[in-house]
């Protein structure tokens, strides 16, 4: 199989996942397939399109005034960016997408994108839905980062990322809860440990229960 059928292939797999592009009759669209580094930094693309991830992994990062970054997302395949521009621009937020681990994404055009939607109330509904979702993110993000004591700030995250038997499965890097938590990785398992004297949680082979 050529590179060509292969990226083909991937791109279709992360469309059919995908609620919001499956959505979408992008067959005669002048959409754009591109492959990124790890490293690469992705904010000008963002800002013209509407992108669905299709492999590899992107960091999402707030950028703040004396150039400090506070990691908000990992985005995964399937995940979509860039729908915060594409009926208004950006204005005085500074934030930067990166790309973690090489991979592959899927771009349309703002212009084209509002053009299907408007023609699908069902594409519509979906982007709607997605709207929702990431608003309900990021006020668990706020409320996350806006609590002042380390400690206080991982057990919040703990609890809303727990499973109904208590059982946290981070998904991520140790590195990358950290980063999503505006601390350093030493500060983290410190205070892991905390929470464990505490009785607050287990940490048994990697896996964080609350208790």
């Amino acid at each position: 199989m050529d590179s060509g059928a292969r990226f083909r292939q991937i791109v279709d797999k992360a469309v059919a996942a995908s609620s919001f592009f499956s959505s979408l009759d992008i067959s005669q669209s002048p959409i754009q397939i591109k492959e990124t580094d790890k490293g690469q930094t992705l904010s000008d693309l963002a800002s013209q399109n509407v992108i669905l991830v299709c492999s590899g992994a992107f960091e999402v990062f707030s950028c703040a005034e004396d150039g400090k970054e506070v990691l908000l997302a990992t985005l995964l395949s399937g995940d979509v960016f860039g729908i915060n521009s594409l009926y208004l621009p950006d204005m005085d937020v500074e934030s930067c997408i990166r790309c973690r681990k090489k991979g592959l994404l899927l771009s349309v055009p703002n212009e084209e994108c509002r053009r299907l939607l408007e023609n699908s109330p069902e594409a519509m509904k979906n982007y709607a839905r997605l709207c929702n979702e990431k608003i309900h993110f990021l006020l668990q993000r706020i409320r996350e980062l806006t609590v002042q004591n380390s400690r206080d700030r991982l057990l919040c995250y703990l609890r809303s990322h727990a499973g109904c038997d208590g059982t946290v499965k981070l998904g991520k890097s140790r590195e990358a809860v950290a980063k999503m938590l505006n601390m350093s990785r030493a500060a983290l398992f410190s205070q892991l440990a905390v929470l464990q004297e505490e009785n607050l949680i287990e940490n048994k082979d990697g896996e964080i229960r609350i208790v």
